[in-house]
């Protein structure tokens, strides 16, 4: 009886996944993914693109003693201000696939005085100017970029960019697919191709980034995501962009969605089980049987007290 309910259970949700439902999310998660893809490739094309770049590096941060970690400042690395028209050494430096661009902090008290040097290039390799790493105490040291093959990271940010040109492809592809009516082949076989095309390049791109500032060691990171500062610079959201695109390509068949809720859940629920039993010391456990002998001890004194006003009220009533 019960092995019946549950075949019927997991045979409504099948029907579920290839009803009109499940391709309406395959075709706006593939959709979605493909426009982030997108921006992702347009991040540096245009000075007024670089929000979409996928990191930023503060090339000199204002020290504060109060800072626990090293901070990085680049030496020697400059650019053409296009405000002034003199070399000058850049702010930050915007990195993404399609070129690099230099920023200026012509006044930082106005974000209109920043002003943007971009060079398309694709892909764009990956760089660190060479500078020097300072700590609370003052301590500078090198960074030393030796260890660093940068030839095999541009190899894998370029395997990475071919594959985001195949994602694109992709997701115009599956949208066409359930568009002609073909839903029930993609929901067959594009799974397959989904696992192809997302994991590797999400692998390849993080790989190529830690390998190219693991110099840094702990000192400020590239960054990425929304600024809410006054300067709104030095921030860019070109790699959330390019994880969720990846995300959405591989969760995009409804397959695959049930699959991540599925382990997202039990490993949720195995996070719960083991903080409870990492949470019931032998103190919190002592403490409990305490407020049990507590309890009990209440409800025995609970009872003779009641037992005590009876035999009270027969006294009464044998006077009487």
């Amino acid at each position: 009886m019960y092995g019946d309910e549950s075949q019927q259970s997991q045979h409504r949700v099948f029907k579920i996944m290839k009803s009109r439902i499940g391709a309406a999310w395959f075709c706006f998660a593939n959709f979605t993914s493909f426009v982030f893809i997108l921006l992702v490739f347009l991040g540096n094309i245009y000075p007024s693109s670089t929000i979409f770049a996928m990191i930023s590096i503060d090339l000199h941060p204002q020290f504060n003693n109060t800072i626990s970690f090293e901070i990085y400042r680049a030496d020697n690395y400059t650019g053409t201000n296009p405000v002034t028209n003199r070399i000058e050494e850049p702010r930050y430096l915007y990195l993404g696939f399609s070129g690099h661009c230099n920023i200026y902090d012509n006044n930082s008290t106005d974000f209109n005085e920043y002003s943007k040097e971009c060079t398309k290039s694709f892909p764009q390799p990956l760089i660190l100017p060479g500078g020097t790493l300072q700590n609370g105490n003052g301590d500078i040291r090198d960074v030393s970029t030796h260890h660093v093959n940068f030839g095999q990271v541009y190899q894998m940010w370029e395997t990475t960019a071919a594959f985001l040109a195949l994602t694109m492809i992709y997701n115009v592809a599956s949208i066409v697919a359930v568009c002609a009516g073909k839903y029930e082949l993609a929901f067959r076989y594009f799974w397959i191709m989904a696992i192809f095309l997302s994991v590797p390049p999400a692998v390849l791109a993080l790989v190529a980034l830690s390998r190219v500032y693991s110099p840094l060691n702990g000192a400020q990171l590239p960054r990425w995501g929304v600024s809410f500062s006054k300067s709104g610079a030095g921030q860019c959201l070109g790699l959330g962009f390019f994880l969720l695109a990846m995300l959405l390509t591989f969760v995009a068949h409804p397959i695959m969605l049930a699959g991540v809720i599925v382990v997202v859940g039990s490993g949720i629920f195995i996070l719960y089980v083991i903080g409870r039993i990492r949470c019931s010391t032998p103190e919190s456990r002592t403490s409990e049987e305490e407020r049990q002998e507590r309890r009990e001890r209440e409800k025995i004194g609970y009872w003779r007290q009641v037992r005590w006003e009876e035999a009270e009220r027969r006294k009464r009533r044998n006077r009487y």
